[in-house]
């Protein structure tokens, strides 16, 4: 099997956007190797702390670069826009279809109100331009599209910049492009208010993230 590329592409996003399905739709067209974060912790390839208080673990991105180790690979997980590699994919979901994904997942409120704002506020793109050129971030609207879609984009977007034919693409999934917080930035508002009023009731404390 040879893999169409030579380097690594990130697949990021916020939960609930198919960041899973689209590598692995992606995987198979591009006839590479896939690297999932969430089962180098499984099978404990990964050290990494827990904060009880979020449900969740924080893991080292440095740690993770040198785990991973090898070129050519598709690197899927929330954190992989932080990782050694030439694109990376931010996918995103509109944030009401997002919100009704992450019930479907019986997640708690306090923790789909988290990830809904992130959207909102586009927090993965903002992390990734921390990371990365901004040209080599793309932005691809998840909502109304089935992952062999979105793989099939990501793959033009990739042969075209191999191709050195990439400004249409640039264009259409350029970092910044999708935008949420004019139509939904009343829901962000009283997410916050919601968050707050029960800080207030517990006595003030601390809702403050661990990043």
């Amino acid at each position: 099997m040879t893999s169409e590329i030579d380097f690594n592409i990130a697949i990021s996003g916020t939960p609930g956007t198919g960041k899973t399905t689209v590598a692995n739709s992606l995987q198979r067209m591009l006839k590479t190797k896939l690297v999932i974060i969430t089962e180098l912790v499984k099978q404990g390839k990964v050290k990494f702390k827990l904060d009880e208080k979020r449900n969740c673990k924080i893991i080292d991105a440095d740690e993770l670069d040198k785990v991973i180790n090898e070129k050519g690979v598709i690197i899927e997980g929330l954190i992989s826009h932080m990782l050694d590699c030439k694109f990376v994919f931010i996918l995103r979901c509109n944030p009401i279809v997002l919100r009704s994904r992450l019930r479907k997942r019986r997640w708690q409120e306090k923790k789909i109100r988290e990830n809904v704002d992130a959207e909102i506020l586009d927090s993965i793109a903002i992390s990734a331009s921390q990371y990365h050129k901004r040209s080599n971030i793309f932005e691809i609207d998840t909502t109304h599209q089935k992952p062999e879609q979105i793989a099939r984009i990501i793959r033009k977007i990739i042969q075209a910049y191999i191709r050195r034919r990439h400004k249409k693409f640039s264009e259409e999934y350029k970092f910044g492009k999708i935008n949420w917080t004019k139509d939904y930035g009343k829901m962000l508002i009283r997410n916050i208010n919601q968050n707050s009023h029960k800080v207030m009731l517990k006595g003030g404390e601390s809702n403050r993230k661990e990043n």
